[in-house]
């Protein structure tokens, strides 16, 4: 059973090979024909105070949403969060440092995801994405705060998005947004089920394809109880 959750911030899916909860049955015949939900977070002229809130709605009549500056801080509630396995205790969000100097060096499981981005790219003609240090740091801490946690959103335990963790490595961006999914494959399948349903969903695929994105970062962990989390982060 495939199922997909988008947010922007970016968007997110989630797929299930075999669903073992009745929150994850009640999820799966809430959803909409196609699987698809998103939830956006509102540029506004300042980013002033105010506590991260979220608005989930149908993808049918929400544009794939991205981020651009100015940005206001979130007002929303975070999507329902996924439980695949009994949530320890929340553990706090590393602030990134980027990558000091030299080229990054991708884990298999990363390379993999970035390499498949690419492809979809340059096979319909649009530029290949760059891995970038500071983001690459960004989405490795990511996905393990969501690993670490069982947490299905783009907001951290503490609130933090990849919007605040960008500014507080003052990483230049005009544009950016963030595409994760999780799923309960073996890791084998879990890589290749996560590009898939990214591809199948228009939100996350238009994410992947748009040409005003250059730089990239690919994270992957997989939590205690073998589930698989992904951030992909995109920026101008």
């Amino acid at each position: 059973m495939l199922l997909i959750l988008a947010l922007s911030l970016g968007f997110g899916c989630k797929s299930s090979a075999q669903p073992s909860t009745e929150a994850s049955r009640a999820e799966s015949e809430s959803d909409s024909a196609a699987g698809v939900s998103v939830a956006t977070l509102a540029p506004e002229p300042t980013r002033a105070a105010a506590s991260p809130t979220a608005t989930r709605e149908s993808a049918a009549t929400s544009a794939p949403p991205t981020a651009t500056r100015p940005l206001a801080t979130a007002t929303s509630t975070p999507p329902p969060t996924q439980t695949p396995s009994p949530s320890p205790a929340p553990s706090g969000s590393p602030t990134p440092t980027a990558t000091p100097g030299g080229p990054v060096v991708l884990t298999a499981r990363e390379q993999s995801i970035f390499d498949a981005h690419n492809s979809e790219r340059t096979s319909r003609g649009i530029a290949p994405l760059s891995i970038d240090p500071t983001l690459q740091t960004i989405a490795r801490a990511r996905a393990q705060i969501m690993a670490d946690n069982n947490l299905f959103s783009h907001y951290a335990p503490n609130g933090q998005t990849i919007f605040d963790m960008m500014d507080a490595v003052s990483y230049a961006w005009q544009d950016a947004t963030e595409n994760i999914h999780f799923n309960d494959y073996s890791v084998s399948q879990a890589d290749a089920v996560a590009m898939a349903e990214y591809i199948a969903s228009a939100a996350h695929r238009a994410n992947i394809l748009k040409a005003g994105f250059h730089r990239v970062g690919v994270g992957a962990a997989t939590s205690a109880g073998g589930v698989s989390y992904y951030s992909v982060v995109f920026s101008d």
